[in-house]
């Protein structure tokens, strides 16, 4: 028979335990990917990290589309471009190139996102 904790205050400490094993572990992978390619590539607009009892998570943006291609050539990555909303404002719309692959069992999200106006829609 297993005994389940119940107390508020030992599954906190529990559950910060686990947060700080995942940000160690997605900080490791940052550090790896960023050390290991950034000399040779664009610079990245953001990384943003995500290290909670249920997930550990790491984001890459790029500036542009083309910044994504030469990030993902380099991870050995395939960027996907998604059919934008095109209804979800009404001035325009956002373009998201993404690629989504593990490392070191951290999940990555390579992605930019570029602005198109609706009269640029239009135009082109």
């Amino acid at each position: 028979m297993a005994t389940e904790t119940t107390d508020s205050m030992t599954l906190a400490v529990q559950a910060m335990g686990v947060m700080d094993a995942h940000a160690a572990q997605v900080r490791a992978v940052a550090t790896q990917l960023i050390a290991e390619h950034s000399d040779s590539l664009p610079p990245l607009r953001a990384v943003r990290i995500e290290a909670s009892t249920r997930r550990v998570h790491l984001s890459l943006q790029t500036f542009t589309a083309a910044d994504a291609q030469q990030w993902a050539r380099a991870l050995g990555v395939t960027l996907e471009t998604p059919e934008p909303d095109r209804d979800l404002y009404e001035h325009g719309y956002f373009v998201h190139t993404v690629a989504e692959f593990v490392v070191d069992g951290v999940g990555v999200m390579l992605c930019s996102a570029v602005w198109v106006s609706t009269r640029e829609a239009v135009a082109a």
